[in-house]
């Protein structure tokens, strides 16, 4: 986990810690440009997809290679990338699963989701085809929060 070891910190802690977003900046953070070469790219999003897998699991939610690839557009922000009705599904099921095991807060996930559909419709005009009512209501929902 090395170079990455705060991302699962925080998807372990999660489930044991109350989080919350405090609206200052409290630090700065460095980025280490020799770190970006493509071989530690390759061995860190390598972590990070098993690490998303894992969250997932948690939900009882076992993806594909092209689902999990398709997760890290999204979280990359690689819009234009993103299978829209592949991701809609399965925002879905993360949303439906979530709110039967309660496992994230189901308030902000559904704000996140919701949002991130949001930016999905803007990129992608056409994926307001793939949106169910799972979908709506956490886009209305991100809309008013």
């Amino acid at each position: 986990l090395k170079k990455i070891q705060d991302y699962d910190l925080w998807t372990r802690a999660i489930k044991q810690v109350r989080f919350a977003n405090m609206p200052e900046i409290l630090m700065d953070y460095r980025i280490d440009i020799a770190a970006k070469s493509a071989e530690v790219v390759k061995r860190s999003n390598d972590v990070i997809y098993a690490i998303r897998s894992r969250q997932l699991k948690s939900l009882g939610i076992e993806i594909t290679e092209t689902e999990a690839d398709n997760l890290h557009f999204v979280s990359a922000n690689q819009l234009e990338k993103v299978d829209t009705k592949l991701i809609g599904r399965l925002f879905s099921i993360i949303l439906k699963q979530n709110k039967s095991k309660n496992l994230y807060s189901v308030k902000y996930l559904n704000k996140q989701l919701g949002r991130t559909w949001i930016r999905l419709i803007a990129k992608q005009p056409k994926a307001i085809f793939s949106t169910n009512i799972t979908l709506l209501t956490a886009a209305v929902k991100g809309l008013l929060t």
